[in-house]
């Protein structure tokens, strides 16, 4: 066999081979073009992961941040409700107190006889009632001890 003879059997699988190839080339360059398109999507969507966890952390500090004010507040309003029911309870209790002094007072007030405005009426009264004559005798008497009793209740 001689190289034409060779040549011609050989040249249709060559040609054949060579556009096998070169599609089989184009194949491959289209599917790495493909990687290359989804590696890109990937890491944009991984460094949007990124920034979105970098933000959940500082929104979790700022929270933390809010919380330990939070909290803290929420000590100083225990103390400041533990003071105000001290000073509740002493206030109830010193008005309790004053209450009972009031009631005693009304009591001895009570005890001690009519107020000084009801003696003067009460004299006034009986001094019309003197000066009309309606006191003669031994009414004439109870009279005068009766204006001396006033007398006195007044002083």
């Amino acid at each position: 066999m001689e190289f034409d003879e060779v040549r011609g059997v050989l040249q249709p699988l060559w040609d054949s081979l060579g556009s096998k190839s070169s599609s089989h080339r184009d194949s491959r360059d289209e599917w790495n073009a493909k990687v290359r398109e989804f590696l890109d999507k990937r890491n944009e969507t991984n460094r949007e992961v990124k920034e979105l966890i970098n933000e959940v952390q500082a929104q979790k500090a700022i929270r933390d941040e809010v919380n330990q004010r939070v909290k803290e507040l929420k000590g100083v309003r225990a103390e400041r409700s533990d003071y105000l029911k001290g000073v509740r309870e002493n206030l109830r209790a010193k008005l309790a107190e004053q209450q009972e002094k009031l009631e005693e007072l009304s009591r001895k007030r009570t005890n001690r006889g009519p107020s000084a405005s009801r003696i003067r009426s009460d004299m006034e009264r009986m001094e019309k009632q003197y000066m009309t004559g309606q006191f003669l005798g031994k009414r004439e008497r109870d009279y005068h001890k009766k204006m001396k009793q006033l007398s006195e209740a007044l002083k």
